[in-house]
């Protein structure tokens, strides 16, 4: 049984093999996060344009085969730039929401006053980049789906830790002023996305990894 697995495998082209192997990651999606749908009906789609490909010469050369690969790929596209807009306008809606209502929502952790006032000055200091963070966590997403983890690790670990930590360092001292740590935040996001994207279109995410 496991000699015929590898085999089937083994003769099957790329086309065929990524379209079976991202029907199932979007089948697990869906039993994961149930009740979207669209993750099932593209997972269901992908399988059986797999199952398709392995029966008309698994895939390798043919124009049938190379068509559902470039589908694929625009799908890939798609749905990366779906993932970060999505998550970008959430993020936002999110921080919104939290500027206007941070005074009740801090005070449900602690009702001193002196609290909720440095929690309000934080919050409205750095909610309205919270879009800059979820593009950050977004972009970093699609280069590790691509399999590059690396790069995404060291920009976060280097900008959100090491670079946060200096300018913390420099600045406090500097101005004596608690809002420079507030927009650590943002300042830091801000160097994340900037370099993520720049690397993002460097690189050809599309043909590293998995896609290879």
């Amino acid at each position: 049984m496991l000699q015929e697995l590898q085999l089937l495998f083994t003769e099957m082209g790329p086309a065929a093999a990524v379209c079976l192997i991202a029907g199932l990651i979007f089948i697990i999606i869906e039993l994961i996060i149930p009740g979207f749908g669209f993750f099932g009906i593209t997972g269901g789609l992908l399988l059986l344009a797999g199952i398709i490909l392995r029966l008309i010469d698994g895939g390798n050369g043919n124009p049938v085969a190379q068509f559902f690969l470039m589908l694929l790929i625009l799908i890939l596209i798609l749905g990366a730039a779906f993932g970060l807009v999505a998550t970008m306008v959430v993020s936002e809606l999110g921080g919104i929401f939290i500027y206007f209502a941070a005074p009740q929502l801090i005070s449900f952790f602690n009702s001193d006053p002196e609290v909720i006032r440095y929690g309000v000055l934080m919050a409205r200091n750095i909610v309205f980049a919270y879009a800059l963070v979820a593009y950050s966590h977004g972009m970093a997403g699609v280069l590790r789906g691509a399999g590059l983890s690396r790069v995404p690790m060291f920009v976060m670990v280097g900008c959100w830790c090491i670079l946060r930590v200096v300018w913390i360092q420099m600045m406090v001292p500097l101005t004596q002023d608690i809002r420079v740590v507030f927009w650590s935040y943002p300042t830091t996001w801000t160097f994340s996305v900037l370099i993520l994207t720049i690397y993002f279109f460097k690189v050809d995410w599309l043909h590293k990894g998995q896609l290879q």
